[in-house]
């Protein structure tokens, strides 16, 4: 997404592969309904792109405090909840979908770990959020959140009561900024569009320094003629071009480009309320989740309405 003029060119470079279709899936089930939201759209998925579903449970084992809260279970009674919850999971996956290839994974450890573990095997991870509030996602920490910032592929987070999938009048959106990174979530937005047989929507955010930070010295004349320029036509200039990239594949699907001014993380926010998945890549770096997502994609994924991917800087 573009909130100020970018310098880097992606003239010339080819939109990378995607990988997507039958790569296996891996899902997060632990029997909560934002976990089985993950399930129910991860089945319907691998299923659609020919794939392996694999349902991974998780036991970690609670921390005991001086008052005595959490009773530490033996390590077998957690492979025991393990592998229950993961069969568990296997049987909602089946009733999704009859014909898929599913099958449980039972672990004794945190589940953000084990999913990130796993993430450079597969080809998607998919977890599920709940519906906190964002002082809550704070102070509490998220699987999703840490998952989405550590994967080595792309992961796509489903919050409770958000269970759809791109079709001819949901379409796949993408947020860019026209950075290269940008290519790979335009790549994988692509793949997405392909199997469903859906619309892509390529969407760029341009929003110009406000004049109250410009100095005194400006006059009236100078802020309005900097108001729109270059951000507008920078904005513009990289969904023209992500289109291009994407036509010249020839690949069927119908591709738009739109530039909105305003926040980046609002302007997908609001395109994913008609939406039936939110691609947006993330450049972020740092050691917390928040940071190393980077704060556009870390904001979607809290607020979007419809599913979210995120692809990291070398996930694809």
């Amino acid at each position: 997404m573009t909130s100020r003029p970018q310098t880097e060119s992606t003239a010339g470079h080819r939109l990378p592969s995607s990988g997507l279709v039958g790569a296996p899936v891996v899902v997060g089930f632990d029997d909560s309904a934002a976990s089985v939201a993950a399930v129910q759209w991860a089945a319907v998925e691998a299923a659609r792109l020919g794939s392996g579903l694999t349902v991974l449970s998780a036991s970690d084992p609670p921390i005991q405090t001086p008052l005595g809260v959490g009773v530490i279970r033996s390590v077998p009674d957690l492979w025991s909840v393990s592998r229950a919850t993961a069969a568990r999971g296997v049987d909602l996956a089946r009733s999704c979908s009859r014909e898929l290839a599913v099958g449980p994974v039972a672990v004794v450890g945190g589940p953000a770990g084990e999913l990130v573990a796993r993430s450079s095997e597969t080809g998607l991870v998919v977890v599920g959020r709940s519906r906190r509030s964002a002082l809550q996602t704070a102070v509490l920490g998220s699987v999703s959140f840490a998952v989405a910032a550590h994967a080595r592929c792309p992961v796509v987070v489903v919050s409770e009561g958000a269970v759809r999938h791109p079709g001819p009048s949901l379409p796949v959106v993408v947020g860019i900024d026209g950075s290269r990174p940008a290519l790979a979530a335009v790549s994988l937005a692509l793949a997405f569009a392909l199997a469903w047989q859906a619309p892509l929507r390529i969407v760029s955010a341009w929003q110009a320094p406000s004049p109250s930070s410009y100095p005194d010295t400006f006059d009236e004349a100078f802020s309005a003629a900097v108001s729109d320029q270059p951000w507008a036509s920078v904005a513009r200039a990289a969904v023209d071009q992500a289109v291009r990239q994407v036509e010249a594949g020839d690949t069927g699907v119908t591709v738009t480009g739109v530039t909105e001014p305003g926040r980046a993380e609002d302007v997908l926010v609001e395109a994913s309320r008609d939406a039936g998945l939110v691609v947006v890549g993330s450049r972020g770096q740092g050691g917390f989740a928040g940071l190393m997502l980077g704060s556009v994609s870390h904001g979607v994924m809290r607020r979007s309405a419809s599913p979210v991917v995120v692809v990291r800087r070398g996930s694809l």
